[in-house]
């Protein structure tokens, strides 16, 4: 059945989306290897080619755990580079509620969808706070200290951190840059957003 939609299928944006998504994974490597080096020595290049590599290793086990193998192939410090994926993810999930807070703003009335975005941004909030205790509760160790997270986080400069998000944004906006021109290509019709 999948044989038969493919001939019907726009390749132009259908590979244009294909070349969106590796630089995607291009622009994830230099946001990981920037954050990164401000706590550990990485290489540059085997940065890029692991986040062109985990994505496969996360779409293989539960929750994408695959892509924080990257921790463990950096050769770096570990605690660091597990703050970096840390932050990398709770910044995704920020973004994420906020751009549907603007969304439930703009294109409905739903109470209920104001509540759930609060809710899950508490518990996000919650989880960074008592990250060390949930982090030392599941690995079984007493590995991380008290407030790691917050000491590792304002560490950061401001140029830093603004680079670090500005990373966020344009990952965002090329990932649903993709998704529209697979879209486009299947003769679907969603918005960009």
């Amino acid at each position: 059945d999948a044989v038969k939609y493919l001939k019907f299928l726009r390749w132009e944006y259908f590979t244009l989306a294909l070349l969106f998504l590796v630089i995607l994974e291009i622009l994830k490597g230099l946001r990981y290897y920037y954050l990164a080096r401000n706590y550990t020595e990485i290489d540059f290049k085997r940065t890029i080619a692991l986040h062109l590599i985990t994505p496969i290793l996360g779409r293989a086990t539960p929750s994408k755990l695959g892509e924080s193998s990257k921790i463990f192939m950096l050769g770096g410090k570990k605690k660091e580079l597990g703050f970096c994926y840390i932050l990398e993810r709770t910044s995704d999930v920020i973004l994420l509620l906020i751009i549907s807070l603007f969304s439930v703003l703009i294109f409905t009335q739903l109470v209920f969808a104001y509540i759930a975005i609060v809710l899950i941004a508490i518990i996000i909030l919650i989880i960074l706070w008592k990250s060390e205790k949930i982090l030392n509760f599941f690995l079984k160790e007493n590995l991380f200290e008290k407030r790691w997270f917050v000491g590792f986080l304002t560490r950061l400069k401001l140029k830093q951190l603004a680079r670090f998000i500005l990373y966020t944004v344009v990952i965002w906006l090329v990932f649903f840059l993709s998704v529209y021109l697979i879209g486009i290509s299947m003769d679907i019709k969603i918005s960009f957003l």
